[in-house]
């Protein structure tokens, strides 16, 4: 698995579309833009009654506009397809056919499309422990996969409640398909898609072109898609999976006055405990743009980590805190279809030898610093 760390560099809101509708008042026809708006538990779109009804959404708490609209929730289960600014993806009744949804951009100047996985539980990878190499981080029984420009996203599976996806609109729209291959009977999801116009991506949630998770604030929490939700299954051998042949990009917007930003293992210690673990070089890393350590020493061109620390240095047993003045800030994660198990104690040669295991994946905490 390979890290590639650019370092020079959720609140559910729907986007605004500019687009403005009339509501009749004793007057006459009151023109009000279709703008996000609070629902009872959702968030909707501003429409008059007679819209919301007519586009298949649904009203929910207060009017808007002034009492001349209501808010307008939409929900899609399997099969539908929606091009309004903000949509959400339910499951339904139905808990063993395949399921897809199609998002068509409202208009023409939308760029970006953001999946937000309010709730999010599919069947786990294949385990790193009980398979041979050629299958260990596979979604054999579930996945789920957007397409777009360049191949849309990887193919996930596990619990990724919390996480999100974010592509690039196309203008023959984008398919969020899950696939079940049956035995895991606790499937659930629940997904908000949000749509960005063109030329506010650094300003709202959307992010910039290319990036696949955007995050925002001083500091945070970065994970690999699938990766433990709790310590506990972290410890368990086994439990922690990275997937495979995953290839994508995470971007942070850089924070008003800062020019630093600095990772390090969510939970560091040593062995099973320490919440980052990848495979050699030639096979798993984080990269990015050149970085220093705040352990006190200086590293040069080092773009990528990999192995099983966090640690810009070769033939290390312990995580440290890494830096970076590189702009933007951004990672870029990859790994291989495959991992080294052959039938030997020598942990170089085979990742379930040995704690951290080298299929870990990543949990990483960041802050940002000022200039």
């Amino acid at each position: 698995m390979l890290f590639l760390i650019s370092f020079m560099a959720f609140a559910c809101q729907c986007s605004p579309i500019d687009e403005s509708r009339k509501g009749l008042s004793i007057f006459g026809f009151v023109r009000f833009q279709n703008t996000a708006c609070n629902g009872t538990t959702r968030n909707g779109t501003c429409y008059t009654s007679n819209e919301c009804s007519t586009r298949g959404g649904l009203p929910a708490g207060d009017t808007c506009a002034s009492g001349y609209g209501v808010c307008c929730i939409f929900t899609l289960t399997c099969g539908g397809t929606s091009s309004e600014n903000c949509t959400y993806l339910s499951k339904g009744s139905d808990s063993t056919s395949d399921c897809s949804f199609t998002i068509c951009p409202k208009h023409s100047n939308i760029c970006r499309i953001r999946f937000d996985f309010i709730v999010f539980r599919i069947s786990d990878p294949v385990s790193s422990i009980t398979n041979v190499g050629g299958s260990i981080g596979d979604c054999t029984t579930d996945s789920f996969s957007i397409t777009g420009e360049n191949g849309g996203s990887p193919v996930i599976c596990g619990t990724n409640s919390g996480r999100h996806m974010i592509v690039d609109s196309i203008a023959t729209c984008n398919m969020a398909q899950f696939f079940f291959g049956g035995g895991f009977n606790n499937e659930a999801f629940d997904i908000k898609v949000t749509q960005f116009e063109c030329g506010f991506e650094d300003t709202t949630l959307a992010g910039p072109s290319g990036c696949l998770q955007y995050f925002t604030g001083q500091s945070g929490v970065i994970e690999n898609y699938a990766f433990p939700t709790s310590i506990s299954e972290l410890v368990i051998e086994g439990k922690a999976t990275h997937l495979s042949s995953q290839d994508y990009r995470i971007c942070i917007r850089r924070e008003t006055g800062n020019c630093r930003i600095c990772y390090i293992p969510t939970v560091t210690g040593t062995m099973s405990k320490d919440s980052y673990g990848l495979g050699p070089s030639s096979n798993e890393i984080l990269s990015g743009i050149p970085f220093t350590s705040t352990n006190q020493m200086t590293v040069g061109a080092v773009n990528k980590i990999c192995g099983r620390y966090f640690n810009t240095a070769d033939d290390q047993i312990v995580s440290i805190s890494v830096c970076s003045f590189s702009l933007p800030f951004e990672l870029r994660f990859v790994t291989d279809q495959d991992e080294m198990t052959p039938e030997t104690g020598d942990a170089v040669m085979n990742e379930n030898k040995e704690e951290p295991r080298g299929t870990v994946g990543f949990s990483l905490t960041y802050k940002q610093f000022p200039c």
